[in-house]
C-alpha cells in the first residue's frame, strides 16, 4: 500500500511540475474570494488504512494579483474514528495554476472533541479554469502528535 501511495504522489508531482513549466498564455480571473472543496483518498500511516477524506475552505485573497490569501478550513476523514480538523488557512499562489495551502489548526475525533490537539495541514493543487470555477488534482498531508496522513484527490473551487 505504501508503494502505491508513493507512486500516486510521484505521478501527481510530475504532472504538476511539467504543467507549471509550460508557457502560460491564458488570461486568469483574479477572484477576491474562493469557496473550495477537496476530496479524495486518505492514507493514515499510524492506522495503516485508507479512508475517504473531505476538505472545505473559504479564502479571502489580497493584493492586486491575488497571490496571497487567508481563510478557514474544515477537514473530515470518514474512517472508523471519524476524524475532523478545523484550521486557519494561509494561501499562496506561486503561479497561475498552482495553489499552496498551509493550515495550522486542531484535529479531534468526533466522539472526543474535548481532546483536540494541534495539527498542520499542507495542500498543493494544480488547477484549471472554467470561467469562475477552478478544478484539478490535489495532494495533501496532515501532521499531528499521534498521526500523519496523506491524501490525493480532486479539488474544485468557485471564485467570486
Amino acid at each position: 500500500m505504501k508503494k502505491l501511495l508513493l507512486l500516486l504522489f510521484t505521478i501527481a508531482f510530475l504532472f504538476v511540475e511539467k504543467a507549471s513549466s509550460q508557457e502560460d498564455t491564458h488570461v486568469h480571473h483574479l477572484e477576491r474570494y474562493e469557496i473550495g472543496i477537496s476530496n479524495g483518498i486518505v492514507y493514515s500511516f499510524n492506522e495503516k488504512e485508507f479512508a475517504y477524506g473531505l476538505h472545505l475552505h473559504f479564502i479571502k485573497n489580497f493584493g492586486e494579483e491575488k497571490k496571497i490569501g487567508v481563510g478557514l478550513g474544515y477537514e473530515a476523514i470518514f474512517d472508523e474514528h471519524k476524524h475532523s480538523a478545523m484550521s486557519v488557512l494561509l494561501h499562496y499562489k506561486p503561479t497561475n495554476h498552482i495553489d499552496i495551502n498551509v493550515a495550522p489548526g486542531v484535529i479531534f475525533l468526533n466522539s472526543e472533541i474535548e481532546n483536540s490537539r494541534f495539527a498542520l495541514h499542507l495542500e498543493g493543487v494544480y488547477h484549471f479554469e472554467l470561467g469562475f470555477i477552478h478544478y484539478g488534482p490535489m495532494i495533501a498531508t496532515a501532521i499531528s502528535a499521534d498521526d500523519v496522513h496523506a491524501s490525493i484527490g480532486l479539488h474544485v473551487a468557485i471564485g467570486f
